[in-house]
């Protein structure tokens, strides 16, 4: 390949008729280059060119490799050729070979680089969201496991019904009363069994009218 060729207007896509490679990349490339020149040609007005002032377009003048490093130009380029970006900037630079082949080169790089980042972003991105869900349904089993053990029979909210319910018996004059004569039984210690009739209601008299006694 040639890197000192004299300036394309066009690109010849017959030179690369022998190279089933890079001959229909080149098509395509060609196609994508003339479609941004007639794009910018519609608002153009045309200048006067020359000693003769001749009246002509500057997109005219334009090589086509110029066109082919804008970005909205190279990406769907790239899309319809079936590369990444970055692999149809090194094909343009190293294969097609323009006269400004190292713009091309260092594009191919760059967004090497960039899809890079962004595939690596997205990786973590993944491994962050299975982490979450990970978390989440490991939370839910030690909150499953721990309700198990809590309603039970003999577990911490059975035992905490037992001491409500005797101490609705209304035969205690005070929750600690209660509370000491029943948690060994119950087999909680004194302070969680107090705790756990902290806002117990007062159990009421036979009519149902007041309480029997103090919670005091």
């Amino acid at each position: 390949m040639e890197f000192d060729r004299p300036v394309q207007i066009h690109l010849d896509v017959d030179e690369f008729a022998s190279d089933a490679e890079t001959f229909p990349i080149a098509k395509i490339v060609a196609a994508h280059a003339e479609k941004r020149r007639v794009e910018y040609r519609r608002n153009e007005k045309p200048i006067k060119c020359g000693l003769l002032e001749i009246e002509g377009y500057w997109s005219e003048s334009v090589p086509w490799y110029e066109w082919m490093t804008e970005p909205q130009v190279l990406e769907p380029c790239a899309t319809e050729c079936g590369l990444k970006i970055d692999e149809l900037a090194a094909v343009i630079a190293y294969q097609i070979g323009p006269s400004n082949w190292q713009v091309f080169s260092w594009m191919s790089v760059a967004l090497q680089g960039r899809r890079y980042q962004e595939m690596i972003t997205d990786q973590l991105s993944r491994h962050n969201t299975q982490i979450r869900k990970m978390m989440v349904l490991a939370s839910k089993r030690g909150k499953d496991a721990a309700d198990s053990a809590h309603n039970k029979p003999g577990g911490s909210r059975d035992k905490r019904r037992q001491i409500q319910s005797l101490w609705a018996t209304g035969n205690y004059d005070t929750h600690q009363l209660c509370a000491e004569e029943e948690y060994q039984a119950i087999g909680m210690s004194y302070d969680t069994a107090l705790k756990a009739l902290r806002n117990a209601p007062k159990p009421l008299s036979p009519d149902q009218s007041k309480p029997l006694h103090s919670t005091v």
